[in-house]
């Protein structure tokens, strides 16, 4: 089971863990679940909710879901404008997307000043603009990494406070929020499932919306359907 893999890495580093029972209270310190359907997914989210002591959830959004419940979906609202897009993934899933979206995409060499410029025109012009870098070829993935963080590192420092954030890659987004100094990601809802939408918390962006998710993640028109849809959320409390 992948619960027992998890258990003897986290022993050898000195933690406290044990596989995870449903059968009785949560033990102390960590418990590893092995969740193969949505029902153990309730069952786990059950067990931890009627422990009396806090538990930090580690987990990905089908956990999220289960925590939510049966909580009722709130009104929707649209995204604050102007929308910015800012994708480092290499996903070939992300590229259709991005090409669906015909001229809101930008594809730039890098994030100097130049580039800043021609985003924060079509920013200007018409409310929305999807970056993306082309990479020289050749690079390694670390490498590739390394100057997608760079460059979109100095990118968002060279352009105005947009609306809302778009962003794909995990990394990606992780790397910017370092950047912007953003201390944390406060989460309001979700757009569709595997479309959270959050509010970045400190650092020079304070405030903006972001919309996130994976590179691999969605249909060759998601991101061109967001934009033009009227931007609404569905969100659960």
């Amino acid at each position: 089971a992948v619960s027992a893999d998890l258990v003897a890495r986290l022993r050898s580093e000195g933690l406290q863990a044990n596989p995870g029972r449903l059968d009785g209270p949560l033990a102390p310190g960590i418990s590893v679940f092995d969740a193969e359907t949505d029902d153990d997914l309730r069952r786990v989210a059950a067990c931890g909710l009627a422990s009396s002591c806090p538990v930090l959830w580690i987990g990905a959004g089908g956990l999220a879901q289960a925590l939510a419940g049966e909580a009722p979906a709130q009104a929707t609202w649209p995204l604050p404008l102007a929308i910015l897009g800012l994708f480092g993934s290499d996903q070939a899933v992300t590229t259709r997307q991005l090409a669906a979206c015909g001229s809101d995409w930008v594809r730039l060499a890098d994030g100097a000043e130049a580039s800043a410029r021609v985003v924060a025109e079509r920013l200007g012009a018409g409310n929305r603009a999807l970056a993306s870098l082309d990479l020289p070829p050749g690079l390694t993935r670390a490498e590739a990494a390394r100057r997608i963080e760079a460059e979109l590192h100095t990118l968002a420092h060279g352009l105005p406070r947009p609306g809302t954030l778009l962003v794909a890659g995990g990394e990606t987004l992780r790397g910017l929020c370092v950047s912007l100094g953003a201390r944390s990601l406060e989460v309001q809802g979700r757009i569709v499932p595997g479309l959270p939408r959050s509010i970045l918390r400190g650092g020079r962006w304070d405030g903006v919306t972001v919309v996130s998710k994976s590179g691999a993640f969605g249909t060759p028109t998601l991101l061109r359907d967001l934009l033009r849809r009227g931007h609404t959320v569905e969100r659960t409390e």
